[in-house]
């Protein structure tokens, strides 16, 4: 049964490890996604590593309390 959660693999974000209860988002997206749980996060050299059980909101729906994380999408 689906809990209509995503999973989302981050690779780096600004600042300390995202909590649940924050957000993640990239600066110019449309979507936000609010951390449900921390799965895994580790910290491999340099790189940040951390996979997260999110829910996805629009960006709008922010607001001024929220804590949000600015993330980058990976390189392909």
């Amino acid at each position: 049964m689906s809990d209509g959660l995503c999973t989302l693999t981050v690779l780096t974000w600004d600042g300390p490890l995202p909590l649940p209860g924050e957000h993640v988002k990239a600066p110019r997206g449309r979507t936000a996604f609010l951390i449900v749980r921390v799965d895994r996060a580790q910290s491999p050299g340099l790189r940040h590593v951390a996979k997260f059980r999110c829910e996805r909101k629009a960006a709008s729906s922010l607001t001024d309390r929220d804590v949000v994380h600015a993330w980058y999408w990976s390189k392909r």
